[in-house]
């Protein structure tokens, strides 16, 4: 609906009549009863609102209360303090008044404009000027309604609908849409709607126009020239938009316009030919007009006080906004009311209008306390915060095509300026690929200067960030020249993408830079959500709302797609419940409590976002143990069979180098005239064969003494030799030809009489040996040319102690049987690590996070990150079930629909949910349905895999259904 505002603002401006201003008439039952019942002190005090704070003493709370219970304000203005004292102090107030009283907060980018500690606070107006959908300001607009009601509030003094056509505002800057009326007139009525249609009276300021000046009206009288007929073209017309569209009350701000009052130092405030005869009778509006803060310096260096507010409400202001002095200014009112300056009909008037506005929005008088920080700060609202911000993120110059950055194997540099530590904004980069980080003051000496672009030299790509810049010309957006030649050295030596997280002015310094992009605020989380937009995780659709020079000019923004790479958020952004999955950690408490595993990883992604990365508790249970962080690797076990062998075999089938329907012989010879040459790949990979559930092949080759298995020598070396070159363990080598061995022993094995469903890993031996004949290489290294590298992954791997270091992978078992050692990092399966930790059926580890970005490159349909890795076709195919099969698919698992059989996996899951389980504690499973993706790391082996609490008490499952739970 809001997309088709320029239909309506025209629609509106021709079709309206030029002077619509009538006369406000009574109607309303309780607008007549006050009124009549109201004296002539009574409606004067009803066009007064007062500054009012939360943070001061009892002094000045009592001033406020004299001034409603003996002058009979109607109104007050908060400002600073906090929303638990604030609405303490509204309750006492209303009650105080016999009439509700009117109470405005001047938040433009919601609560937290005046409790930015405490409340919520919204991009300001010029980065929500990027946003191309509307929709998304009014949505905004009506949570902070949602939340100003909260505390008793029912007038904001927004939005700000000046046209900022002046680089050099020291006053309105960001705080407008931008310089483009349109732009400015849609936005504003997107944020109208949101507080109105929400109970909120809106407030269009400051008319006629405080965006071409340079003058701040705090502090003088800021004069504008222009021509009345610029004026209706530019500074008026979305003020004229907004009348028409039905905003409830605008503010008149402190400005000297000659051609609309040539008279001397005179403020539109209190200019009748401003207010009476331009905005009541030119325009048609019949709202109420409230009168910028009359202790401003644009007022008060020319008129006393109480004149200045008897001249205000004789220009025709309905609302005198934070006199000086109530007393003065009534008295002064009496006066020009007794003198026929101000008629009793103007007075009536504003009174009615004022009651009226009361009525159409009236204010909650009895404020229950309890729960309000955390009502004022719901989820919800954040994740409309983190979507403002990701639309408004502007790509403003992509002329060497970095942006969106599809090779995240790359030599990066990462260079933070005016931050001290690393930032958050480099601290996500880490997750899409390996940068080197320097972090520099704002203002660069040589040494520093030097020293970074020695730095550079090399990288692939520098990115540049600016931080903690200010708003103002006259400071350069603080900026100095050091860094700005700095950054331009830079860019001729090296590939440089410089970020801006400030005020999207400052680009006029950077005409020389080929890639830009403009984040607006530094916030942790414009920080974060850039990082996350440049490696292609959100689409980049903002567009620039000024001008900054003439490459940067008003409108620019090349849009960029999203790459499909996991983001981040909240789960609110994605229709989840935080609260709900704050109870898995309780799940987890008693995982690690009852000793069924020391500690695990847990992933929950939905829509493309991660929404729950945590890690919890040890590697074992002995108290000093390490605590386990999200990089740290897991023995995955079976999980290698869908990560590794059926990505392999479904890469393969697409290429028509395997045929999944063709008899096993095809592919591996040795088993001609042996029971499994007229088995299919697809029988063995759905466990459909009629395969034995497994060959324990260590057993031959160890012997039982003293109650201690121990191993034959005849099998194993303990130094690396070439007829003992397969690496079980560290400084233990099984006997070269034992891979033969294991081999043969799969081939001569016996067959179940039924090839109905049972799991076994011997078809995953003989999948690895498929590709293996088929690819000339081992399966290790054709999964990890295939899909790790080109998906940036640099933890997920066979044979993790070859890259990483031991002390980042969890133990998997006190290996007590077999090799008589801890096992970390090496492969837990006997068989796996018997052919050396390479295998087909296990042997692969990895973190959460990378396993992640497998599930989400299959949830795509096969393509990831700018790349396609598979077709969709391939993917239908192989996550589908298996045609005899009730639970199957081709390599996966999934959802049982015999319900005479054990539930596998959450009840709650889709019927299209794939995945897998490994012997170690560990899951991952993909619902195509609900677009969700969970996985769970644990080494519950550890101590002894005769622990199968993990099982008995389904923990794996109960965390999955709390992820279902979770989605609202």
């Amino acid at each position: 609906m809001l997309n088709k505002l320029l239909v309506l603002l025209f629609f509106y401006l021709i079709m309206a009549p030029s002077k619509i201003y009538c006369q406000i008439s009574l109607g309303n039952e309780w607008v007549d009863s006050v009124f009549h019942s109201l004296s002539l002190d009574e409606k004067i005090g009803q066009l007064f609102m007062v500054r009012a704070f939360s943070n001061e003493d009892k002094v000045e709370q009592l001033r406020i209360k004299k001034l409603i219970t003996e002058e009979k304000i109607g109104g007050i203005c908060f400002f600073q303090g906090t929303p638990e004292k604030q609405l303490e102090l509204t309750n006492q107030y209303q009650s105080l008044s016999s009439i509700p009283l009117m109470v405005a907060i001047d938040g433009e980018w919601g609560l937290g404009m005046r409790h930015p500690s405490s409340t919520i606070s919204y991009p300001r107006q010029l980065m929500l000027g990027a946003i191309q959908d509307n929709n998304l300001i009014y949505e905004m607009g009506k949570d902070i309604a949602d939340q100003c009601k909260r505390i008793g509030v029912n007038v904001n003094f927004a939005p700000v609908v000046d046209v900022n056509n002046n680089i050099n505002n020291p006053v309105i800057n960001d705080r407008s849409f931008g310089e483009d009326k349109i732009n400015v007139a849609g936005k504003a009525y997107a944020y109208m709607q949101g507080l109105q249609e929400n109970g909120i009276l809106a407030t269009a300021k400051h008319f006629p126009g405080h965006g071409d000046t340079e003058v701040d009206s705090h502090l003088d009288l800021p004069i504008i020239n222009h021509t009345l007929e610029r004026l209706q073209d530019i500074e008026l017309f979305p003020f004229k938009s907004l009348i028409n569209l039905g905003i409830g009350s605008i503010m008149v701000a402190h400005l000297h316009i000659p051609a609309l009052d040539n008279r001397p130092n005179r403020a539109t405030t209190l200019s009748k030919k401003s207010v009476t005869s331009l905005l009541r009778e030119e325009l048609g509006f019949s709202g109420v007009v409230f009168t910028d803060a009359m202790e401003m310096k644009g007022v008060t260096k020319h008129f006393e006080s109480g004149q200045a507010d008897a001249e205000a409400i004789l220009a025709g202001n309905d609302i005198v906004l934070l006199p000086l002095d109530v007393v003065k200014a009534k008295k002064a009112i009496h006066q020009y009311i007794k003198d026929k300056k101000i008629s009793i009909q103007q007075l009536n008037e504003s009174v009615l209008r004022i009651l009226n506005a009361k009525a159409n929005y009236p204010a909650n008088r009895k404020l229950r306390a309890d729960n309000l920080s955390k009502e004022l700060n719901l989820r919800r609202y954040v994740a409309l915060r983190s979507q403002l911000v990701e639309n408004a993120i502007t790509l403003a110059d992509n002329s060497e095509n970095i942006v969106p950055i599809i090779n995240s194997n790359q030599n990066f540099l990462s260079i933070a300026i005016g931050s001290k530590n690393k930032n958050p904004f480099q601290s996500r980069l880490d997750d899409y690929a390996e940068f080197k980080h320097i972090t520099l003051p704002k203002v660069i000496n040589q040494e520093d200067f030097q020293a970074a672009i020695s730095s550079s030299k090399g990288r692939d790509l520098v990115i540049v960030s600016l931080h903690n810049l200010d708003s103002k010309a006259k400071t350069n957006y603080g900026l100095d020249n050091n860094t700005i030649d700095f950054i331009n050295t830079l860019s001729q030596k090296q590939k440089v993408l410089l970020v801006v997280f400030g005020n999207p002015y400052s680009l006029r310094n950077f005409d020389a830079i080929k890639n830009v992009i403009v984040a607006y605020e530094d916030t942790e989380m414009s920080n974060d959500i850039t990082a996350q937009s440049i490696f292609g995780a959100n689409s980049i659709l903002g567009k620039l709302p000024i001008t900054a020079s003439k490459k940067y000019y008003l409108n620019l923004g090349i849009t960029t797609p999203s790459l499909g790479r996991l983001g981040f958020s909240i789960p609110e952004r994605v229709g989840m419940s935080q609260d709900s999955l704050n109870l898995i950690a309780k799940t987890v408490d008693t995982i690690i409590n009852s000793k069924a595993s020391p500690g695990c990883q847990i992933l929950i992604a939905r829509h493309g976002k991660i929404v729950y990365r945590e890690s919890f508790g040890t590697f074992t249970y002995n108290k000093n143990s390490h605590r386990v962080k999200n990089d740290d690797l897991y023995d995955l076990a079976s999980i290698t069979k869908v990560m590794a062998s059926t990505l392999a075999v479904m890469k393969l089938s697409e290429e028509a180098k395997l045929d999944i329907n063709l008899p096993i012989d095809t592919y591996l010879p040795q088993t001609l005239n042996t029971n499994k040459q007229d088995i299919t790949l697809s029988e063995m990979m759905s466990h459909h064969a009629g395969l034995r559930p497994w060959i324990p092949f260590y057993e031959s080759t160890v012997e039982k003494k003293k109650r201690k298995n121990l191993l034959i020598d005849h099998y194993y070396s303990d130094k690396l030799q070439d007829s003992f070159s397969i690496p079980v363990a560290e400084n233990l080598f099984l006997r070269t030809d034992y891979r033969d061995t294991i081999l043969n022993k799969i081939y001569d094995s016996d067959l179940r009489e039924s090839n109905s469903y049972r799991y076994s890993d011997l078809g995953f031996y003989m999948t690895a040996f498929c590709v293996e004949n088929k690819c000339l290489t081992s399966i290790d290294k054709f999964v990890e040319s295939e899909f790790y590298t080109p998906l940036g992954l640099k933890r997920t791997l066979y044979k993790p102690l070859d890259r990483i270091n031991k002390l980042e992978i969890a133990p998997s078992e006190n290996d007590t049987y077999f090799r008589n050692k801890v096992l970390q990092g090496e492969v837990h399966d006997m068989g796996a690590a018997m052919l050396g930790g390479v295998s087909g059926h296990a042997g692969l580890f990895s973190t959460a996070y990378e396993l992640g970005i497998i599930s989400q490159m299959l949830l795509n349909k096969g393509s990831y990150g700018g790349k396609t890795y598979l077709t969709p076709a391939t993917i239908d195919q192989f996550t589908h079930r298996f045609y005899r099969s009730t639970r199957r698919a081709i390599g996966f698992d999934m959802k049982e629909l015999d319900t005479t059989k054990k539930e596998n996996i959450s009840p709650l899951a889709s019927d299209l949910t794939y995945g897998h389980y490994g012997f170690t504690g560990t899951a991952v499973f993909i619902d195509p349905e609900k677009d969700l993706i969970y996985i769970f790391l644990s080494n519950r082996t550890y101590p002894t895999m005769k622990n199968n609490a993990m099982n008995k008490k389904n923990y794996r499952s109960k965390i999955q259904t709390l992820a279902y739970k979770a989605i609202i």
